[in-house]
């Protein structure tokens, strides 16, 4: 479970609703050249189900588009030969879910948006080409 909010006050809510008896380790990423500083809140949570496993639970708040390119980088470096696998596992995304960003943003920034959310999922390949599909929002 990942999830992103430009405010503060909205991972908190989200924290108190989603996820009222968690601890969340707060990781705090100070910006590089590569990306702006953001805050990443970490936990590993019981899953709602009968075999006793987990699930981490990652939620950030920043700018959306860095965020992306941050744990598209972190995909890299768990994937790349003699990677270090540390406690968290940094995995493509299998769904997203926007509630209004879309419809809220400049349409300049539409494509570069669907360019970053894309970049947090596998990679794809059309099936009649075998080519990356175009992001086209």
């Amino acid at each position: 479970v990942v999830g992103v909010d430009l405010a503060m006050e909205g991972i908190k809510k989200s924290m108190n609703n989603n996820f009222p008896e968690v601890s969340f380790e707060t990781l705090s990423h100070d910006g590089d050249e590569n990306a702006a500083a953001f805050t990443h809140f970490f936990a590993k949570v019981a899953a709602d189900d009968s075999n006793s496993r987990t699930v981490d639970v990652h939620l950030f708040t920043g700018d959306l588009f860095k965020v992306c390119q941050w744990w598209a980088s972190m995909i890299g470096k768990q994937q790349g030969e003699g990677a270090s696998r540390g406690p968290i596992a940094y995995q493509y995304f299998d769904f997203c879910y926007d509630r209004a960003s879309m419809v809220a943003m400049h349409p300049s920034l539409r494509k570069p948006y669907v360019d970053s959310i894309l970049s947090v999922f596998p990679p794809a390949t059309d099936s009649t080409s075998g080519t990356p599909p175009s992001a086209n929002p």
